[in-house]
């Protein structure tokens, strides 16, 4: 891609939106932008790579593995996400993933050497700013996680998914979701079962329709206040 285009994609970031063309085209030199096909993995648990991604498109899924080798589901990140964390002890990119990061869908993403924007946060506040913002955003997901997980029983987790997560529930296989919600697909399919026969939802050809949200919502609000 030209550094024109770059220019053009950083100048639409929210990290860079008060700087001039002049600055935004300097920089443009030092950003590229590739693509990843669906499956690829961006870095694995524990790695270090010295770089900043930004997802312009697509999907990502983080998520840790267990002693035997299971996968165990945190959260995903969609277009317009930060997927690399900064370092906020010694502002750099040098820190391991704490998580796998893989490709869900054919993505596009802009990356940049770590040390040449770690020196940028350094000089300029406004960037520093909205990497708090993103990082506090991934901060969010990760205590939704922990909600949905370890409060919220088997019942609630479904309930809240179908609610606040509808079209990704329809999205993927049985086998997919299960995993998201720490689940086997037999659990998830007695608990559709149970929702549909409480008039709650209904399912048409492995289609989740919502019929009752204010029931749903109860289901894991419940939860919620324990």
């Amino acid at each position: 891609m030209s550094s024109e285009k770059v220019a053009q994609t950083l100048k639409s970031l929210p990290f860079f939106l008060h700087l001039d063309d002049i600055s935004i085209r300097k920089l443009a030199s030092n950003f590229k932008i590739t693509q990843y096909k669906k499956g690829e993995i961006l870095q694995y648990e524990d790695e270090v790579k010295s770089y900043f991604y930004y997802l312009l498109s697509g999907e990502v899924k983080l998520y840790k593995t267990d002693r035997l080798g299971n996968e165990i589901f945190l959260y995903h990140l969609f277009n317009g996400s930060a997927v690399t964390s900064l370092n906020y002890g010694s502002l750099d990119f040098n820190s391991g993933s704490y998580a796998n990061i893989e490709f869900t869908k054919d993505s596009e993403v802009l990356y940049v050497n770590g040390k040449y924007l770690s020196n940028l946060i350094k000089c300029d506040d406004k960037i520093a700013l909205e990497f708090l913002k993103c990082d506090h955003k991934k901060i969010k997901l990760l205590e939704e996680t922990i909600t949905k997980h370890v409060v919220y029983d088997v019942t609630a987790r479904v309930a809240s998914m179908i609610v606040n997560d509808l079209s990704k529930l329809n999205e993927l296989k049985k086998y997919e979701v299960a995993s998201m919600l720490h689940i086997q697909p037999e659990t998830l399919s007695r608990v559709l079962a149970k929702l549909s026969r409480n008039e709650l939802i209904e399912v048409n050809k492995n289609t989740v329709e919502i019929k009752n949200e204010a029931g749903l919502r109860e289901i894991y609000e419940q939860d919620e206040e324990w």
